[in-house]
């Protein structure tokens, strides 16, 4: 029997909190579901990070579960691993929801053997008789480790046709592309096609004689993301043709948005940054934004003045005065070279390092603060990056987050300063 599928991942519902760009996000996910129902494709993979947080706001839930209705009505199924955004171990995930409620089925099925090992069970297509296996996107670039303690020989014993799907990277194929990577000889082999997720490029490539395949993001959000889209990169919805399991073509987006992009790029290496700031403003000027998305950037080392100078909110608004959809700022390195940090050599404790550094930008400051000099000045910076070094704990939400490290290190620094004041 020949028939066809859909692979996707890393949609991120709930990325966008700017409401064009939300919309879009909505929409190009809305017509990929569309675009399966009207095709009566057989079912729909999804490799991990279909939410951007694992518990996203009411109006995201909703929307979702309205989508996957619709695939449930038109007797779709929707096969899925968790990416490292959907679940957590902490917390509770609405991708869990959807699952006991059968809007789509986890294929993750792992049984711990006596040997320590992890044996993954098969979910069976009823419709196809493929049979489907796959590992989630865990944190902290624990992904390898967990793939070596697969049974991967029960894996391939197995007959018939069968996909495996994972989200993570393997060094032979997604070298040079961000995030952490594994061996691909960690791949369980002899399976028919592998659907990934994680990477946000298209990548078609090959283990042994069968497709292993990331499909990139439909849309997401990052800036990067936006400015392969309007590169013309077209990433999202992998149309999989089969026959009785064998892939015979993979190709295609499934649906996306007629959506224009235009960018607004300031090269800021060594002007000033009035100069910096008036060649944006007679750039922004000439620009015709309306209905689209549009990427300003401003890169470089000033010469003089700071990024604060730069009037990037202004721009954005009249931008967004003329029409524009979405307008998403991105500035790198806006130093002026009076305030750029010297080279520290690499001698010493981390400790001795960080003052080493902090030292060298206190050499440049002349502001009117005196407790941010001297021997007090490198205590308080020291302790306020101690504060901020803390990393955001697996599960933990932003705003759990912002309560144990952001809040005290403010506070920290209000009391500093009114320590300070009282001196003076």
């Amino acid at each position: 029997m020949s028939g066809m599928f859909v692979h996707t991942a890393d949609v991120h519902l709930g990325f966008q909190k700017k409401e064009g760009l939300a919309q879009l996000e909505r929409e190009i996910f809305d017509n990929m579901v569309y675009w399966c129902v009207d095709q009566k494709v057989d079912f729909v993979l999804m490799a991990g990070d279909l939410f951007h947080t694992n518990i996203p706001n009411m109006e995201v839930q909703k929307h979702a579960f309205s989508a996957f209705a619709e695939l449930h009505d038109a007797g779709i199924p929707v096969y899925a691993v968790y990416g490292s955004h959907d679940a957590s171990p902490v917390h509770g995930s609405v991708i869990d929801l959807l699952a006991e409620g059968g809007f789509l089925k986890n294929v993750h099925a792992p049984e711990k053997l006596d040997d320590g090992r992890i044996r993954l069970g098969f979910t069976i297509d009823p419709k196809t008789n493929i049979k489907i296996a796959g590992l989630p996107g865990l944190k902290a670039g624990r992904e390898e480790a967990y793939f070596k303690m697969l049974d991967k020989e029960s894996l391939e014993a197995a007959a018939g046709p069968k996909i495996f799907m994972f989200h993570g990277g393997f060094t032979e194929i997604t070298e040079g592309h961000k995030g952490d990577s594994m061996p691909i000889s960690l791949l369980p082999r002899g399976f028919d096609y592998y659907a990934g997720g994680h990477i946000h490029e298209t990548i078609k490539s090959k283990y042994g004689d069968a497709p292993v395949v990331y499909p990139g993001p439909p849309f997401a959000g990052y800036h990067a993301d936006l400015e392969l889209n309007a590169g013309g990169m077209q990433r999202g919805h992998m149309i999989v043709r089969h026959d009785h399991g064998k892939v015979t073509d993979v190709a295609g987006i499934a649906s996306r948005p007629k959506v224009e992009y235009l960018t607004i790029k300031v090269d800021a290496e060594g002007k000033t940054a009035k100069a910096v700031d008036e060649e944006l403003m007679y750039k922004v000027a000439g620009a015709v934004p309306s209905d689209k998305v549009v990427l300003v950037t401003v890169a470089g080392e000033l010469s003089e003045g700071k990024a604060a100078d730069i009037n990037l909110i202004g721009r954005a608004d009249w931008l967004y005065d003329k029409g524009a959809i979405a307008v998403e700022l991105k500035h790198h390195r806006l130093a002026s070279k009076k305030f750029a940090v010297g080279k520290v050599q690499p001698k010493g404790t981390r400790k001795e390092m960080e003052r080493a550094v902090f030292a060298q930008h206190m050499k440049e400051y002349k502001g009117p603060r005196p407790e941010l000099m001297g021997e007090a000045g490198l205590k308080f910076a020291a302790t306020v990056l101690r504060v901020l070094s803390q990393e955001k704990r697996e599960g933990e939400t932003k705003d759990d987050y912002e309560k144990r490290v952001i809040n005290p290190a403010t506070k920290l620094m209000m009391e500093h300063a009114d320590e300070a004041e009282k001196a003076a």
